[in-house]
């Protein structure tokens, strides 16, 4: 999704200056009619890793913490000297992809395995989580600048907030999704009005919220419950001061030992 918004970024960059009809215009015919290998051939694409089916679920899980990675794809073969390989060439073997969010829901269906560790136990505070501050944008901007401030800071998404600083929404990077060549317009749109403008397709996502003394597991559950990819710490008049994301949690199991 990222990759997709950074070349919609890009496209209403260069053509800043025209007309309001001429840039859409030009723009739904490149951005939708872009070929795909274009897109994957970009310097600033992120790096593809792959796992061997023969490493085992906790040779994945430390490479998806260690490496930051939010996927990698699993490959019908195996690797002499590391669990997990950049991808450098084609590869003809790829037979699925572990997530991050796929491991948070094996965790979620092992409950009885999470209570045999304390570490599940221990709140945000003591694991000195959701400290990282939120990339926010007030929910009357464009859609076009909500989708541009997450390709900035490379992140998979953004708080919305009013014009008080307050929390009332959440764009990520999945919701380019609802935008097709019939309702290209939408982007010079409000953000809010997209995000409700038709909530049966689940273009939209309400923010959620974490407290400073939730545990752990709490909060594996909670993502894997609302299946979002972060979650917000708001104060006393719901201006969100922090965050965590899945990552965070893949981190926190680096101190596991694993058998």
């Amino acid at each position: 999704m990222q990759d997709v918004i950074s070349v919609i970024q890009e496209d209403f960059e260069s053509r800043e200056g025209s007309l309001p009809g001429q840039t859409l215009t030009r723009l739904r015919w490149d951005a939708l009619m872009r070929p795909i290998q274009d897109v994957i051939s970009r310097k600033t694409q992120r790096k593809t890793y792959l796992v061997s089916v023969a490493s085992s679920l906790k040779d994945g899980i430390m490479e998806l913490a260690k490496g930051e990675l939010q996927r990698v794809m699993i490959v019908d073969r195996e690797f002499p000297k590391h669990p997990v390989i950049e991808m450098t060439e084609h590869e003809p073997n790829v037979i699925g992809i572990l997530s991050q969010m796929d491991v948070m829901r094996f965790l979620a269906e092992n409950c009885a395995w999470m209570d045999r560790e304390e570490i599940f136990y221990k709140t945000v505070e003591e694991l000195g989580l959701g400290n990282r501050t939120p990339v926010t944008i007030l929910d009357t901007a464009s859609i076009v600048e909500g989708f541009q401030l997450i390709h900035r800071e490379q992140v998979g998404g953004v708080g919305l907030i009013n014009n008080e600083g307050k929390l009332v929404g959440n764009l990520s990077a999945s919701n380019i999704k609802g935008i097709s060549r019939r309702n290209f317009q939408l982007l010079r749109g409000s953000i809010s009005e997209f995000l409700l403008r038709d909530r049966r397709r689940g273009w939209w996502a309400l923010p959620v919220c974490f407290s400073k003394q939730d545990t752990l597991k709490h909060i594996i559950l909670q993502f894997v419950a609302t299946k979002v990819h972060r979650m917000y710490l708001v104060d006393e008049n719901t201006k969100p001061i922090g965050e965590i994301n899945l990552t965070d949690c893949m981190c926190q199991l680096l101190n596991l030992h694993m058998a």
